[in-house]
């Protein structure tokens, strides 16, 4: 058990050691620009996956990411609160409205929960369109960039270049790396599988479901409310046309095509060739959601295990031959 840990301890290392040093291969805008939405979307599809974990098939996420980008725009622009206050409270919202709507839709199963999330991400769209004090249907421009780091009087760090942003982002996925990861290998990651395997046996053993599936969705809706807040102040606007099923689709094959086995390289190999495939077809217009069905397609039934068990299927073929 140690050297397994052990070895999930190096490959975290290795993780963050490829992320801290991205920028020293390419200072690019369009490089870091997909380093930095995938390691977003990253921090979604984890946030996405421990919900699963439970049981829950959420097609709602996009409106956590929309509650945490227009609480953190909102405090910051129209009540000029600093944005490293602004950041935990876009995700304490995000996870105090998903307690109270957890309460009800997780007693549903399977796509029944999927489908009350996602009236709930549209409810939040459809809200956020027809408010004057939330934008509008224009949305909200000029969010500003996060405060530079002042101690003693001294600017120790501004966040006014591509650079220092990515490292932002590079330093909220790595923290909501961790905390995903030791929360899925706890006793309180394994109660949640058990009930997602047989929920009827889990509660024979004595284990309260709802309170666990609310905490696990609350939890996994603080980070995406988080990843909002950061995705509103990277982009300095946000409108309600940013939050649509499409994102909560993307949202949840993140980790599908990554691997729904790893809680971390899942989720984020998903992000990383989502963002790489969405890129390279952009311009192809009604082709692309067909191309990208298809290439899952591909590799449902040939990867269940998802691009992480690429490496283990070849294992298995070399030594039957």
């Amino acid at each position: 058990m140690n050297r397994l840990l052990s070895a999930k301890y190096l490959k975290l290392l290795i993780l963050a050691f490829f992320i801290i040093v991205v920028p020293l291969i390419s200072s690019s805008y369009h490089y870091l620009h997909f380093f930095i939405m995938s390691m977003i979307y990253g921090i979604a599809g984890m946030g996405w996956l421990f919900t699963n974990r439970s049981g829950g098939f959420s097609l709602g996420q996009t409106g956590f990411i929309a509650i945490g980008s227009y609480t953190s725009a909102l405090l910051t622009t129209r009540l000029n609160i600093s944005f490293w206050i602004a950041l935990p409270l876009a995700g304490v919202t995000a996870m105090l409205i998903s307690a109270m709507i957890g309460v009800v839709v997780l007693r549903l199963r399977g796509l029944y929960f999927g489908i009350v999330s996602f009236g709930f991400a549209e409810v939040i769209r459809l809200v956020i369109s027809g408010t004057s004090f939330l934008g509008g249907g224009v949305g909200i421009f000029d969010i500003p960039a996060p405060d530079a780091i002042i101690i003693a009087g001294i600017k120790l760090l501004e966040f006014t270049g591509r650079i220092t942003l990515y490292y932002l982002c590079a330093f909220l996925f790595l923290i909501s790396t961790y905390i995903f990861w030791r929360l899925d290998i706890s006793d309180w990651g394994k109660t949640l599988q058990a009930i997602a395997q047989n929920d009827k046996l889990a509660e024979s053993l004595g284990i309260y479901k709802m309170k666990h599936k609310v905490q696990s969705f609350a939890v996994a809706c603080f980070f995406t409310g988080i990843a909002g807040s950061f995705y509103a102040h990277y982009l300095n606007m946000i409108t309600p046309a940013m939050f649509t099923i499409e994102q909560s689709i993307w949202i949840f094959l993140c980790p599908i095509l990554g691997g729904v086995r790893s809680i971390v390289f899942g989720p984020l190999l998903g992000a990383f060739v989502m963002t790489i495939v969405s890129n390279s077809l952009r311009g192809m217009g009604n082709y692309e959601p067909v191309i990208l069905g298809a290439m899952l397609a591909v590799i449902c039934l040939y990867l269940p295990g998802g691009l992480i068990s690429i490496g283990t299927q070849i294992a298995q073929r070399l030594r039957k031959m």
